[in-house]
């Protein structure tokens, strides 16, 4: 049979209103579908790891509403001889319009997006999906701040005034599942892992990257090997993504779920920089790199944590991470020392060795027992130079972001949030209030994770002091964060709709203090993190 003009004119003509997502091995990770299956998404095993697929949420709900506005999706599907795996296509248009305020900044106060978004597939066996698109952004001051010093927009990573990639955006992901305990994925994005709404092992605060993972999921427990490409930009007159340094993060996740109340995950992760580059013994599947790295001599960036997620019922969760970059139990001993007899002037203690960091949070699900309002509460603690390195290009960062907090390190932070979802509407709002010290120039009190760490003088580094530090060192400094955010789906399914939020941030130290106020409203299809809460 021919394909003829004619079927390609009905092909194209194939606009549909309800494109049923449930046996599609498809991420899921924000919009309108995440804010409605949020509470099946806590409740399922392994949620430590993100993003998810579609296929494996059990109940999930794709319904919409009837009669959705504005739906452009070109949608076509298969299913020959009644195969449990159907192929589909789908192509859609995604766009971004709106007008900002910002009572520090008169310009760029009108910012858009345009792009398409393809996804392909065979059930939940294979999937496949590609966004592409051209951004111009409105900002809060402290996001031009951040762009201007590191040339890259926090979350896009999108190079400022250079050859690649100036303002286009992009996301690739391919999945294979030959058996259903068996996941393979290559692609171009992110990965994130813990339970909060922030991670210190890895999080989607950095742009995205090259990248390789295997997933293997026997009984209670869920086991992952990443292996992504990142880059370090900060090499004169580099325009593309082939002339920056090129580094690698290896990464295993092993999560157990040890009771139906109870889980455990076991993170570990290296960094081979560019004067080492791809290390073949760090493939290895079985976690623990330490060994390998003395194996091989090694002095690469590696560290580890441990996440827990303990759930008191479906409605309330506790979780918690650790992660220990570099520790000494030794020197450690001489903190504990310092905390019981804090007046002790014969105690040494705060060796900058120990970088450890952890958090701890709770989430609350269907609060009052008024169904989708929940919140989380949560606190970040990241002692002085951790992810940093001897060696600054070896630190755990990827175009000038860490791959972890954006506030880089030496920081305390509570951020707390509550979102509802009624129909089509969803309303969030966020508070964030962190104490961090910041440098003064030529200081290193380690907040910044791309300054060279160590005690001594190595290859122009700023030495630091072996002992005696602590976190918030340095110039002391708060800072305050406040946003309320309203949308309605126009249509739920393409996650189009129109948002209005208003934000404040206050910067304050012995040397400034900055006060920024920011209201944004427009209409969006894009699926991007808000990356300003910092």
């Amino acid at each position: 049979m021919k394909f003829g003009l004619k079927n390609i004119i009905i092909l194209i003509l194939l606009i549909i209103f309800n494109f049923q997502l449930k046996a599609q091995l498809q991420k899921l990770d924000e919009g309108y579908l995440y804010h409605k299956n949020l509470k099946t998404i806590q409740n399922m095993p392994h949620t430590s790891s993100k993003p998810i697929f579609i296929c494996d949420l059990e109940n999930f709900t794709d319904s919409t509403t009837p009669k959705d506005l504005l739906n452009l999706d070109l949608y076509f599907s298969q299913n020959r001889n009644k195969s449990s795996n159907p192929y589909y296509f789908l192509a859609r248009p995604i766009f971004s319009f709106y007008g900002s305020y910002n009572s520090l900044k008169t310009n760029d106060l009108i910012g858009y997006g345009v792009g398409l978004s393809f996804m392909t597939g065979l059930g939940d066996k294979l999937g496949l999906n590609y966004d592409l698109a051209y951004l111009k952004h409105s900002l809060m001051h402290h996001e031009h701040e951040f762009a201007d010093l590191n040339n890259v927009f926090s979350g896009l990573g999108l190079q400022l005034n250079q050859g690649f990639p100036t303002n286009i955006y992009q996301n690739l992901n391919l999945a294979y599942r030959p058996y259903k305990e068996i996941t393979l994925e290559a692609g171009f994005g992110k990965s994130f892992y813990g339970d909060g709404y922030r991670s210190l092992m890895l999080s989607y605060n950095a742009y995205n990257h090259p990248y390789l993972k295997a997933k293997l999921e026997v009984w209670n427990i869920k086991y992952e090997f990443m292996i992504a490409q990142l880059k370090d930009i900060n090499v004169a007159d580099a325009r593309f993504w082939r002339d920056f340094d090129t580094k690698y993060l290896y990464a295993h996740f092993l999560n157990w779920e040890i009771s139906s109340w109870l889980s455990v995950g076991a993170f570990e992760a290296v960094i081979s920089g560019p004067s080492h580059g791809f290390e073949i013994a760090y493939l290895n599947p079985v976690i623990f790199y330490r060994p390998i790295e003395f194996s091989i001599g090694s002095t690469d960036n590696a560290l580890m944590g441990v996440n827990i997620k303990f759930s008191i019922n479906e409605k309330y969760k506790f979780y918690a991470q650790l992660v220990l970059d570099d520790f000494n139990v030794k020197e450690f001993k001489g903190d504990i020392k310092h905390w019981l007899n804090p007046d002790d002037n014969s105690v040494i203690w705060g060796f900058f060795g120990n970088k450890y960091a952890w958090q701890t949070g709770l989430k609350f699900f269907d609060i009052a027992n008024i169904k989708n309002l929940n919140a989380f509460t949560e606190l970040n603690f990241v002692r002085p130079y951790v992810y940093s390195h001897n060696v600054s290009e070896d630190n755990y960062g990827h175009f000038n972001q860490s791959l972890a907090h954006p506030l880089g390190a030496n920081f305390i932070e509570s951020i707390s949030g509550v979102n509802y979802l009624y129909k089509r509407f969803v309303f969030e709002t966020k508070f964030m209030y962190a104490k961090t010290g910041l440098d003064s120039i030529g200081s290193h009190f380690g907040q910044n994770i791309y300054q060279a760490t160590m005690d001594a003088l190595h290859n122009g580094n700023i030495p630091i002091k072996t002992y005696f530090n602590k976190t918030g060192q340095g110039i002391d400094t708060r800072i305050m964060f406040a946003e309320l955010s309203a949308y309605y789906y126009i249509n739920p399914q393409s996650n189009l709709a129109v948002k209005a939020s208003f934000a404040y941030r206050k910067f304050s130290n012995e040397i400034a203090e900055q006060n920024n106020w920011f209201a944004q409203i427009g209409i969006s299809g894009f699926l991007f993190r808000n990356n300003k809460v910092y």
